[in-house]
C-alpha cells in the first residue's frame, strides 16, 4: 500500500515538473524557502555563535544560510577567511552539499524542460524559426574574427551579384 503511495506521489511531482515553467518556479520557491529554513535551523543547533560571525563579517544572518545554499564559492570563504570550524563547518557542509544537490539539479531540470518544450512546440508547429541566412557560431576563440569577416564577405558577394 505505501508502495502505490509512493508512487502516485512521484506521479503528481512528475507531472508538476513537466508542466509549466511557472509552477517549476513554484516549487523551486517552496523549496528555497524550507531549505533556508532547514539551513538556518541546521546552523542554530550546531553550537556554534554564527550570528556573530556574520555580525564581524558585516553580513546579515539571514544571508548566510541562503549564500550556503545557492552560492558555490561561498564555503570556500567561509573555511579559508573565516576560519570556520567545528560543528559550524559541519553544518555549513550539510548546507551546502544540499543546495549543490537540489538546486543544480533542479536548474538543470528546468532547463532541460524548457527546451524539450520548445522542440516540442517546434515540432508541432506552434514556433517557427527562420532556417536559412543564419550563422550559428557556439564558442569564441581567435578564429572567430575570420569567421565573421568570411560572412559579411560571402553576404557582400551575393548581395553585389543579385
Amino acid at each position: 500500500m505505501k508502495t502505490k503511495n509512493h508512487r502516485r506521489l512521484w506521479l503528481r511531482f512528475d507531472r508538476v515538473l513537466s508542466n509549466s515553467l511557472w509552477k517549476q518556479l513554484a516549487i523551486l520557491a517552496v523549496v528555497l524557502v524550507i531549505a533556508l529554513g532547514l539551513s538556518y535551523l541546521l546552523l542554530s543547533f550546531s553550537g556554534a555563535d554564527w550570528q556573530q560571525f556574520c555580525h564581524d563579517k558585516k553580513l546579515s544572518p539571514w544571508l548566510l544560510p541562503l549564500y550556503l545554499l545557492i552560492d558555490t564559492n561561498a564555503l570556500n570563504n567561509l573555511y579559508i577567511d573565516g576560519g570556520v570550524t567545528g560543528w559550524m563547518l559541519i553544518a555549513s557542509s550539510l548546507t551546502y552539499l544540499f543546495g549543490a544537490f537540489v538546486f543544480n539539479g533542479v536548474i538543470i531540470g528546468i532547463i532541460t524542460n524548457s527546451i524539450d518544450r520548445r522542440v516540442r512546440n517546434h515540432q508541432e508547429g506552434h514556433i517557427h524559426y527562420l532556417k536559412s541566412g543564419h550563422y550559428i557560431i557556439m564558442g569564441y576563440d581567435e578564429m572567430v574574427s575570420s569567421f565573421i569577416s568570411h560572412i559579411f564577405e560571402k553576404d557582400k558577394e551575393e548581395t553585389i551579384s543579385s
